[in-house]
């Protein structure tokens, strides 16, 4: 019996320690303003949503 693992990672962060993607809710990247908080957020679709903060 043959088991295949993903090995990729499911979260990324960056330098700061912000996340800047989720596979698990196909968040594909997170971009982040000078006080550190999220501002754009965007989310894998056959579209390309965006959402803004």
């Amino acid at each position: 019996m043959t088991t295949k693992t993903d090995t990729t990672a499911a979260y990324t962060y960056d330098g700061n320690g912000n996340m800047i993607t989720d596979r698990n809710k196909k968040i594909t990247q997170i971009t982040y303003n000078i006080l550190n908080l999220p501002g754009v957020i965007t989310v894998a679709s056959k579209v390309g949503d965006r959402v803004l903060l």
